[in-house]
């Protein structure tokens, strides 16, 4: 019969901590996070970053004298786990909660401006028949994503770029359209680079 090795004491654990040195490669936010908390137990950190801030792609740029963020502009709100790191920084009363009244589409060519279309996931539409998706792609490209009902069934696994796996399915219409604004505004990634495995949250604008 063998015995379970007692549990080390917190001192213990701290002293083994402070010996360590972690190198994190990357000032972005995931970076950072990994960063501070290798730093809470005591270890010693180095975070490297080319670039001259930190923050990755979530950074402040000045747009003719107007302060806008250029990477993604909200966060998952499920689980409460960002929701728990930003009031841990201390940062709860900077947080902007979005009218009512849902997100929108900029820069669709023919149209301007229109909401962005209900029932989707990551801005595929469930209905390319629906009016206000019909709107934004027209009816080239709602007959192109309706070839994707007709279509041999998806193979899980095949394809890792979501944005080649939209294309394919439903047309550069919807990929360009719908779904590049979203994985853009949201996750800060092209459907270009993104992956298939990627899924579409609540999100909260900060």
């Amino acid at each position: 019969m063998t015995t379970q090795p007692s549990p080390a004491e917190p001192s213990d654990l701290a002293a083994r901590a402070a010996e360590k040195h972690v190198v994190v490669v990357g000032g972005g936010i995931g970076g950072l996070v990994a960063a501070r908390e290798c730093a809470k137990v005591g270890m010693r950190v180095t975070v490297l970053e080319a670039a001259d801030v930190l923050g990755g792609a979530i950074r402040r740029v000045d747009l003719d004298g107007i302060t806008v963020d250029a990477g993604a502009e909200s966060y998952a709100t499920r689980g409460g786990l960002v929701r728990a790191l930003v009031e841990e920084l201390d940062l709860a009363d900077r947080i902007v909660v979005p009218q009512a009244g849902g997100a929108w589409l900029a820069g669709i060519p023919g149209v301007g401006a229109a909401p962005l279309p209900a029932g989707g996931i990551l801005g595929i539409p469930a209905n390319p028949f629906q009016d206000d998706v019909r709107r934004i792609i027209g009816w080239s490209g709602v007959w192109r994503a309706y070839l994707d009902r007709v279509r041999p069934p998806l193979t899980i696994g095949h394809q890792l770029s979501l944005g080649k796996l939209v294309a394919s399915r439903m047309g550069a219409k919807v990929r360009d359209r719908l779904v590049a604004p979203v994985t853009t505004g949201v996750y800060s990634a092209s459907p270009t680079t993104s992956t298939s495995t990627s899924q579409r949250r609540d999100s909260t604008p900060h």
